[in-house]
This record gives structure tokens, sequence and C-alpha cells, in this order.
């Protein structure tokens, strides 16, 4: 009920910031949305997956094992200067979600033209998913998410210290390196069908090739990804391939959506066509490791993330206030689907919610 209210809270202020259309006022309730995301996310008690794998991981870090206990040496390093200062581990949790949520609510603000719409879409997938049960991945993009402005400016050093940043959170940010060499290529519709076209026939072709050969060779590597991919690929709740189900027409709906409005959003046409080129991407990484689902959808996180942005951005196709206001009902009623489908997931580690403030 808790992760609920939340929805109708960025609903209400959506609506408010509909009718006033004051930077002021758009500010004002971003704080107040702000500061109980942070009460309720930094404060969980608890709360996620992991909660009690980066208990054990903060208790067992010191300056010695700094490189060798299994996590990212940054981020054991954050845990180590934490420790430092004889500060505990709901302050580690505190900190980590407080950073990565104030990194993704500027972000948002400095570039979504329609900013609580794009927190009713942040909520279900980065919020529940990753900044409560996956604390790495959630700092992580939040950082990934800061290099965009140096995309637009094209600047490469300031773009590879904020990914080689995010990666030092979690390796897997290390696969948005190679997109400032394609962020700002104007690619033709033309080609924009074959690719997806051709990733979607060949994912699904290459299936049963990547299971039969790629992975018994994975397997015998001791780098951190082939074990990685490996111990996936045998867990029978993570090592399922994709089918042709609703993740998968879900992911191309929003593609093509994004594409048949293209000329209509309101967004700066440097970003807009940033975005397009990252889902575009996503959508290939995401069929291509077809053969393993968490792969499949990992493995494309870091472009498809920002389709927080893309989805918010549909508001602005029409102009009547009253078909705006259509439009966020329906982004809202999509951001309830996604709630309630994090929540029925078994072993979702969000239920029961309890706060530190009252334990």
């Amino acid at each position: 009920m808790e992760y609920f209210l939340f929805l109708f809270l960025f609903l209400i202020f959506g609506i408010i910031a509909l009718i006033d259309k004051k930077k002021t006022s758009k500010f004002f309730f971003a704080l107040i949305a702000f500061f109980f995301i942070v009460l309720f996310g930094g404060l969980r008690y608890q709360v996620g997956v992991d909660w009690y794998n980066y208990e054990s991981i903060f208790q067992e870090s010191t300056f010695d094992n700094l490189f060798q206990i299994g996590i990212e040496p940054f981020f054991n390093l954050l845990i180590v200067c934490i420790k430092h200062f004889n500060l505990d581990y709901l302050f580690f949790v505190f900190f980590i979600f407080t950073v990565a949520t104030c990194l993704k609510f500027t972000f948002l603000f400095k570039y979504s033209n329609s900013f609580f719409a794009a927190l009713l879409i942040y909520f279900p997938i980065q919020f529940m998913t990753y900044d409560i049960n996956g604390i790495r991945q959630g700092l992580a993009i939040g950082i990934t998410f800061w290099s965009v402005g140096y995309l637009l400016e094209k600047k490469l050093l300031p773009f590879l210290a904020i990914v080689t940043l995010a990666t030092c959170c979690h390796y897997s940010a290390a696969i948005f390196f190679p997109f400032y060499f394609i962020a700002n290529i104007k690619i033709k519709d033309k080609y924009i069908h074959i690719i997806v076209f051709s990733s979607v026939v060949l994912g699904f072709l290459l299936q049963d090739m990547i299971l039969a050969y790629v992975l018994p060779k994975l397997s015998g590597l001791e780098s951190v990804f082939a074990q990685k991919v490996s111990s996936y690929s045998i867990n029978e709740n993570f090592g399922k391939g994709l089918s042709l189900g609703f993740s998968t027409f879900h992911r191309l709906a929003i593609f093509y959506l994004f594409f048949i409005f293209y000329d209509k959003l309101n967004i700066e046409p440097r970003l807009k066509n940033i975005l397009l080129n990252s889902y575009l991407i996503s959508i290939v990484l995401y069929f291509l490791f077809s053969a393993i689902e968490i792969i499949a959808s990992r493995g494309s996180l870091y472009y498809r993330s920002f389709d927080i942005l893309i989805i918010a951005s549909f508001i602005t196709i029409p102009k009547k206030f009253e078909s705006k206001m259509l439009v966020l009902l329906i982004i809202f009623l999509y951001a309830v689907l996604g709630v309630n489908t994090n929540l029925s997931l078994p072993f979702n580690g969000l239920v029961p919610y309890q706060n530190s403030m009252f334990n």
C-alpha cells in the first residue's frame, strides 16, 4: 500500500504542474517529493533483496581487503570510509540511496519536460527495482545519467570520467562507454527498421547456439563477467531465454511510439536524437543477449534507463489541457501496473516495508 501512495502523490503534483507552469512551483513540489522519497527509501529497514548481503559486505570490508572482497573497489572504499567515522550500516544505506536519488532527481528536473510524469515512470522501473534492491547499480545508473550533458556538448574526456566513475560502482556500467561514438549520429529511418528487425530475428535464431556453444566456454573462464553469466545461465529463476511475451512487445511498443511521434515531442532536438539512439541500442542488446533473460535485461539497462524521459515526454504530444491530462492518467496507470508487477514477484524484498525510524 505504501508504494501506491507515492504514485497518487506524483499524480497530484503532476496535475498541479499542468495547471501552474511556474518553475518555482515545480521546484517546490519536486523538493517535497524528494524529501518523502528519501525518508521512505533511505531510511528503510531490512527492505530489499540484497539487504543482508550488503550488510555482510559492510561488516567484512576493511582497507586490507579493498580489492579482495568481491565487489568494485571504489564502492568498497566508500564502505571503509563510512566505517572509519564509526557510522553504521543504516547510515551507509541512507547515504548511498540519497546520493543516487539526488543524481536522478536533478537529472530529471533538468532534462524532463514533464518532471512528475517522469517520477511516475521512475518509481516502478528505477526506485523499486534498483534503488531499493540493487544499491550499487542504482548509484551507477544515477552517475551515468550525468554523462548526457557531455554527450550533448561532445566532450569525450568528461564523458569517459563520468562513465568510469559509474563503472567503479558497478562493472556493468562499462557497457555505456561506446555510446559516445553513437549518441549524436543521425540514423536514417529505413536503417532503424532494419536494425530493429535484424536484432529481433538474430536474437531468437542465436539462442540455441549461444546456449550450446558460447556458455560452456564461458564457464571455464575466470573473469567476473564470465562467472556471472555462467551462474545466471544455470539458475532456474534467471536462466530462462526470452520469448515473444509482454516484456518484448512492451519495449518495442515504447520505441515505436517514440519513433512515430518523434517530430511532435517537445524535446531539445539533440537530446531527442540521443534518446532515440540510446533506446535503439537497448533493443539491439536486449535481443542479442536473449538466450538468458536477466543478461538481456541488465545488458541493455544503461541504454534503456532513459525511457523515463521518453515515456514522460509523451505528455507533450497533445496541445489541449484535457488531452495532456488523459496522457498523464495513462502514464499513472502504467506506473500502477509496474508497481503491482514488482510487488507480485516472489521474494521481491519489498514487503513487508519497515522504516528505521520505528525500529
